[in-house]
């Protein structure tokens, strides 16, 4: 994905409003893969107060009740899609047509059929990002013609279809079995090559947020088969080939297993699939006979953006 940054424009003739956003940084990357400064008074574009997306997500809430019982119970919920919404400040005064060129490119940066990524980055550099559709400009309403002043004030829409803020992907060390070893048998013979196994069953995944987290393994042959378990709960599989890879992606709105870019979850040994509940450390089991490799890895989700 290419990155564009784009250069400060000429700030003579209206003054830029201040930032209202000192100490954090935050970033658009658009629909095109384009990178954009959303907090710099000096790079064209930037947010006002007003803005919304960043904190909890909403929520429906599911309950019953009885006749004759006060109150009610929970029965749990279901976090819906996230509103985001940028008050946004675009500036260009080195001519009326360089406004409009401007003006043309941010949008076509925030195309409905795409998705970009907005980026918050705390002062510790720690940074989560959230996946949004663009859904419009809210009607925007103009009072002159584009392009007579050097500047113009709008409101960009979006939605965020999977409502989670996403930080860095948290993984497993690289497990790797033994090279396996020849020998021949006391009264001679063809050199056999046992497989070399191995059992790991000390190991553990922390997930540091909000929600839960579905591991995502991925095993590189050859192995001649492999098991994993979180909290005793297991996924399996069998024979992979020198450098073929497996991915096994427990979450829920995937569940699936890919060889070499091929569905292969109906060649599944065990799927009994596991999360890491929010803040919890998990047990993890490994057991792999083969050369090859295996790593669990996973992106912790959040409610936040910090």
């Amino acid at each position: 994905m290419g990155q564009i940054f784009y250069a400060a424009p000429s700030t003579t003739s209206t003054p830029a409003p201040p930032n209202p956003w000192p100490g954090v940084d935050m970033t658009w990357t658009d629909t095109r893969g384009v990178v954009w400064s959303l907090i710099d008074t000096r790079s064209g574009v930037f947010l006002q107060p007003g803005v919304r997306g960043l904190t909890l997500p909403p929520r429906d809430r599911f309950t019953s009740s009885s006749a004759g019982v006060a109150g009610v119970r929970n029965r749990g919920g279901r976090t819906k899609e996230r509103g985001v919404f940028w008050p946004i400040y675009l500036y260009q005064d080195d001519s009326s047509q360089a406004w409009l060129d401007y003006d043309r490119d941010w949008w076509a940066g925030l195309n409905p059929r795409g998705t970009g990524v907005w980026r918050v980055t705390q002062p510790n550099g720690q940074w989560r990002e959230l996946v949004c559709r663009p859904t419009g400009d809210e009607d925007h309403a103009w009072d002159r013609a584009p392009g007579l002043r050097s500047w113009q004030r709008y409101g960009v829409s979006m939605v965020a279809e999977d409502p989670f803020w996403y930080g860095p992907t948290v993984a497993s060390p690289l497990w790797r079995s033994a090279t396996p070893v020849d020998f021949i048998p006391a009264g001679g013979g063809p050199p056999y090559h046992p497989g070399s196994a191995t059992t790991i069953d000390s190991a553990t995944l922390t997930n540091p947020g909000d929600e839960d987290a579905w591991p995502l393994w991925t095993v590189t042959g050859p192995v001649d088969s492999v098991d994993v378990a979180v909290d005793g709960r297991s996924v399996g599989f069998g024979e992979l080939l020198e450098g073929q890879v497996l991915t096994i992606d427990t979450d829920p709105r995937v569940q699936r297993a890919m060889l070499d870019g091929a569905d292969v979850t109906g060649q599944l040994t065990a799927h009994d699939f596991a999360p890491i509940r929010p803040g919890e450390t998990a047990h993890l089991d490994v057991s792999m006979v083969g050369g090859g490799t295996l790593q669990a890895s996973f992106r912790p989700r959040y409610d936040r953006a910090w």
